[in-house]
C-alpha cells in the first residue's frame, strides 16, 4: 500500500517519534514523504521517496524585519497554504492513504484540505497560543499582542477548517484527546509513542548522577523556570546544579533563564541543539530528570528518562500522569515549588527510593512503551482510515464557537 505522509515537524521528540514510525513501518507500506524546508529530517528511510519542499518565507524574522511583522506573517500564511495546494496534489497521485503531522506554520498543516484520498491528522500539539488561557505573549509587549490579532483569527480558521477536513485524527494521550474534543469537537484514535530502551538505557555501569536536568525547548510553558525556583529552595551546601537540554528558543528567553538562576543561587547550564548521543550521556549522568512543563501533551521526556533508569519528578499536569505512577515509576507534584522541593530532596538524599523508581520506571518502558507496539498501532489506524467513506471526525459544530 502506498502512504503519502507530510510534515513539517522541528527538532525534538515529535520529529523522533515520526522518524521513528516511519522506519519501522518502512518494509509493510511503500513511503512518499514530503517535508518543507525548516523541517527536521527524517534519518535511517532507505525505501522511502523524500520530497523536500522550498519554504523561504518560513524563515525566522529578525533585524528590521521585525518591525514588519504582522504582514510578513500573514504573507507567511497564505504562501503556505498555497504550498499546501501543490503538496496535496502531489500527495494525491502518489498515495493510497495520506498520513499528516503538525507543521510549524499551521498546526493542522492546510495539505488536509485539499486531499482526495483518505487521510490521517497525527496530531501532536494543536496551537496553544491561540486555545490556552491566559494567552500565551508572543511579543512580549502587549502592544506587539494586539498587532498579531488579525495574524491568528486568520491562523485560528485555517487550523480549524484543515483539523475539519481529516477523515481520522490521531493523537497520542488521554489528556490530548479530551483537549482535541474540547477545542475541536473531534474523537481522536489513540496511539501510544514508545521509546527505544535498547538507544535510552542506563548502559553497563549505571553512572552516580551528578546533576537535575530539565529537557526541554527555552520557552515559557516548559517549565524550566519553575524547576530553577524549586531547586533554589533546596539547602545551599546540597544543591545539585541544573542542566537544561533545549533544541529551540523563544528569543532571548535563555539569557532570561540564566539570569533568573544567578539571582536564585541556582548553577545553571543550558545545552542547545545536541545530539541524541549527547542527550544520552546527560541523562545517564543526571540525579534525576525534572519535567516542570505546563500542560504538556505527551512527555516523551519523562520516558526516555525512565528508559535510562534515571527517576523523574514530574508535574500533575497535562500527559504526565499518562505514564507516571506516583511513587511506583516516578514522582509527581502539583504546582507549589514546595511540594517540588520536598520530592527533589527525597530524590538525593535517598539513593534507594531513587534506584527504585529509576528501576520500575524502565520496567515500564519495556514493557508498555515500545516503538514496535506505537507503530503497530498506527498501521491500524492508517488502514482503518482507508476502509471509512470521506467524512469528517467532529462529534458536532458546537466547538466552533470558541
Amino acid at each position: 500500500m502506498n502512504i503519502a505522509a507530510f510534515h513539517m515537524l522541528p527538532s525534538g521528540g515529535g520529529a523522533r517519534l515520526a522518524s521513528q514510525n516511519i522506519s519501522i513501518l518502512q518494509h509493510r507500506f511503500s513511503w512518499h514523504i514530503h517535508s518543507v524546508e525548516g523541517a527536521v529530517e527524517f534519518p535511517n528511510l532507505q525505501t522511502a521517496a523524500l520530497r523536500r519542499h522550498s519554504f523561504p518565507q518560513g524563515k525566522r524574522l529578525s533585524g528590521v524585519s521585525r518591525l514588519f511583522a504582522p504582514l510578513l506573517l500573514m504573507n507567511r500564511l497564505r504562501s503556505f497554504g498555497e504550498l499546501c495546494v501543490r503538496i496535496a496534489s502531489e500527495m494525491n497521485s502518489e498515495g493510497q492513504i495520506a498520513l499528516v503531522h503538525n507543521s510549524m506554520i499551521i498546526a493542522a498543516p492546510p495539505v488536509l484540505d485539499h486531499l482526495s484520498i483518505p487521510s490521517v491528522y497525527f496530531c501532536y500539539e494543536y496551537p496553544r497560543h491561540l486555545y490556552e488561557k491566559p494567552r500565551i505573549r508572543r511579543t512580549g509587549s502587549l502592544l506587539g499582542d494586539q498587532l498579531l490579532l488579525p495574524l491568528e483569527r486568520r491562523e485560528r480558521q485555517m487550523d480549524r477548517k484543515s483539523v475539519a477536513a481529516a477523515g481520522t485524527v490521531a493523537t497520542f494521550s488521554p489528556y490530548m484527546r479530551n483537549r482535541l474534543r474540547s477545542v475541536y469537537g473531534v474523537e481522536a484514535e489513540m496511539v501510544y509513542p514508545g521509546v527505544d530502551s535498547a538507544f535510552f538505557s542506563p548502559g553497563e555501569l549505571k553512572v552516580k548522577g551528578s546533576h537535575l536536568l530539565s529537557v526541554g525547548a527555552l520557552w515559557p510553558f516548559k517549565g524550566h523556570d519553575a524547576a530553577i525556583r524549586s531547586v533554589s529552595l533546596l539547602p545551599r551546601s546540597i544543591r545539585p546544579p541544573i542542566v537544561i537540554a533545549a533544541d529551540r528558543e523563544f528569543p532571548g528567553y535563555g539569557e532570561k533563564l540564566k539570569r533568573f538562576a544567578a539571582r536564585s543561587n541556582v548553577d545553571l547550564r543550558i545545552e542547545r541543539a545536541i545530539s541524541d548521543e549527547s542527550l544520552l550521556g546527560l541523562y545517564r549522568s543526571a540525579k534525576a530528570v525534572l519535567c516542570f512543563q505546563h500542560n504538556e501533551p505527551y512527555g516523551l521526556v519523562p520516558l526516555e528518562a525512565m528508559a535510562c533508569g534515571k527517576p523523574v519528578v514530574a508535574r500533575n499536569s497535562g500527559g504526565f500522569a499518562d505514564n507516571i505512577r506516583n511513587r511506583e515509576t516516578g514522582l509527581l507534584f502539583h504546582d507549589p515549588a514546595s511540594e517540588a522541593r520536598d520530592l527533589i530532596l527525597e530524590i538525593i538524599s535517598d539513593e534507594g527510593l531513587s534506584n527504585e523508581l529509576g528501576d520500575a520506571g524502565r520496567d515500564f518502558v519495556i514493557s508498555s512503551r515500545t516503538p514496535e507496539s506505537c507503530a503497530e498501532r498506527l498501521a491500524h489506524v492508517i488502514l482503518a482510515s482507508g476502509k471509512q467513506p470521506a467524512s469528517s471526525p467532529f462529534l458536532s459544530p458546537r466547538s466552533m464557537k470558541q
